[in-house]
């Protein structure tokens, strides 16, 4: 894992070394957050509750578009849909790793 993100420090050097400065900051913070999150214990909860907000985030995305045409009887069942896995994906469970540390426990 060191390894990735000394090469993703490397790239961020680079890119910014070519001018492309707000992508280099963007790799970089994602390499600060990533180191940080790994050095935690509960780094793997932290990441798994990242990755399940971000998917009912995008199936609440989807419905708002879907929401933009009113009276549209297809258009209001995907709304309805898309609601409704947002709200299952938000229920999922989250991996106890390391143990037993708690999602709960991580929140801290």
């Amino acid at each position: 894992m060191s390894d990735v993100l000394d090469d993703l420090a490397q790239v961020g050097a680079l890119l910014q070394q070519l001018g492309a400065g707000t992508a280099a900051r963007k790799l970089e913070r994602a390499a600060k957050e990533l180191r940080t999150l790994r050095s935690t214990p509960a780094g793997d909860v932290v990441l798994a509750r990242q990755m399940r907000d971000a998917a009912a985030k995008l199936c609440e995305d989807r419905a708002g578009y879907f929401a933009s045409a009113p009276g549209n009887r297809d258009w209001t069942d995907a709304e309805r849909s898309y609601r409704a896995t947002a709200k299952e994906v938000r229920c999922l469970p989250l991996p106890r790793v390391l143990g037993d540390i708690k999602p709960e426990a991580s929140a801290a």
